[in-house]
């Protein structure tokens, strides 16, 4: 269901694993304690002059031993999954030493290029040097200087094809969400916003009150080292990233978009405090920490595995123009449906808009042949250009089908039907259609249309 995956620092770590090596939630969590417990051993802190001269807190060897023989000291970011089935795009995020400007590792390369130029870097090695995933974690997970650690970083930076690399949350980019949205304009250029969002943080402290301005000034508190400390300490808060793209979302992106953050009363932990782990934990998982936000998040990751393919080019009739097709679904039908049905038993109804067209989502329309869901689906729209949403209702919420709102014309133009003197793959689909379906579609062609 996740087609593009970024992570930075532990984030980056667990994109690595969830989605590279393909671990489910529950070993991702078990890896990164027993990790955090082997590299943050008090037995392995440097004393006071060797972690300054070492630019370090810690030794870095067990670290990178325990990286090794977690992502195997051989696997690269573009090697083949061993189950030969394309995984989901994955980008890691790092920081140089120099300025501090953001390089991301990445499994693919894009379809089109950048609209302007990036302000973040790329690093495309020919094959043979290219970076091993244990490189690429030891990167984004070269945790950045903290006051209560001495001002000395946790591990030092790694230098990969000859450009050094920090943690990837430094310079404002804790939280990706920007980095993200760019490279899914550079994935999918015709797609405007993605079909769902879903922001995870790692904590962040409760606002307070904003102080009052006094005429006298204490140096100690509001000098320049500590209003400089204040403002590198926030660049760290990834609920301020948040909060700037949210705010510069339209309504249709921010109603698909989800930010999950635990707010810790009282303060962060140290990065390198490993027995509050299991508090946190607790706090997550309990009733008051969003439930409904998570159904709902759910609920629209599922819904978008639908998508609409059209039969033909909408045919004019009567001053309307009516519209052909199925809907389909790129994940499991039987898995994604029972999914929704856990999460709301109710009947899924399709609608246009506001309107109910008739149908409704079923396990009854998997093919018995190929196994793949195939509702043949028709309405109707008064012109090419306008644009209309096609949903499912869950509950008393409609959700989008994937690639919603748009135009019947955009779905047009993506399928190919307007080319008159054929397409490249000489009207050859990357897929041989079912004979099941395309006859149970045939015999929906005689129904009559819905008028919406």
């Amino acid at each position: 269901m996740i087609d593009l995956a970024v992570g930075c620092s532990s984030g980056g770590l667990i994109a690595l694993s969830r989605f590279m090596l393909r671990m489910d939630n529950e070993s991702c969590k078990s890896l990164f304690k027993t990790l955090a417990k082997k590299v943050f051993s008090p037995s392995l802190r440097k004393r006071f002059f060797h972690s300054w001269v070492s630019d370090s807190f810690y030794d870095v060897q067990p670290l990178e031993e325990a990286l090794k023989n977690h992502y195997t000291p051989t696997q690269r970011m573009f090697d083949a999954p061993m189950s030969g089935v394309s995984a989901c795009k994955v980008a890691v995020t790092t920081t140089t030493i120099k300025d501090g400007d953001a390089f991301i590792f990445a499994n693919y390369n894009g379809t089109a290029p950048h609209r302007v130029e990036s302000a973040y870097g790329r690093l495309r090695p020919n094959n043979d040097q290219e970076p091993f995933l244990w490189q690429i974690a030891r990167a984004t997970t070269a945790a950045p200087p903290k006051y209560e650690l001495m001002n000395e970083s946790l591990f030092p930076p790694i230098e990969i094809d000859g450009i050094t690399y920090q943690d990837g949350g430094m310079k404002r980019h804790n939280n990706p969400i920007n980095l993200a949205l760019s490279e899914a304009r550079h994935l999918w250029p015709t797609s405007p916003n993605p079909d769902v969002l879903i922001s995870l943080g790692t904590g962040s402290t409760t606002p307070g009150s904003v102080p009052a301005i006094s005429r006298y000034r204490n140096f100690l508190v509001d000098g320049w080292m500590s209003r400089i400390y204040r403002s590198f300490s926030s660049s760290f808060d990834g609920e301020n990233a948040w909060r700037e793209v949210s705010g510069l979302m339209n309504k249709t992106c921010r109603e698909s978009s989800f930010r999950f953050d635990l707010s810790v009363p009282g303060g962060l932990p140290r990065l390198d405090d490993t027995e509050c782990m299991a508090r946190l934990s607790a706090m997550v998982h309990s009733p008051s920490f969003g439930v409904s936000n998570h159904k709902e998040a759910a609920t629209a990751l599922l819904t978008t595995c639908f998508f609409l393919k059209l039969d033909s080019v909408p045919s004019y009739y009567a001053g309307l123009f009516q519209c052909a097709g199925t809907i389909r679904c790129r994940a499991p039908a039987q898995h994604v449906i029972r999914c929704l049905d856990i999460l709301d038993p109710s009947r899924k109804d399709l609608y246009k808009d506001n309107i109910k067209l008739g149908v409704y989502i079923s396990t009854h329309d998997i093919c018995s042949h190929c196994h793949k869901y195939n509702r043949p689906i028709r309405f109707i729209v008064r012109d090419l250009e306008e644009s209309i949403v096609v949903s499912l209702c869950s509950g008393d919420k409609l959700h989008r089908l994937s690639a919603f709102p748009n135009s019947m014309q955009w779905f047009v133009e993506q399928q190919g039907l307007n080319q008159k003197f054929g397409g490249s793959n000489h009207r050859f689909e990357a897929k041989e259609e079912c004979p099941v379906c395309e006859a149970r579609a045939g015999g929906v062609r005689k129904r009559k249309y819905i008028e919406v």
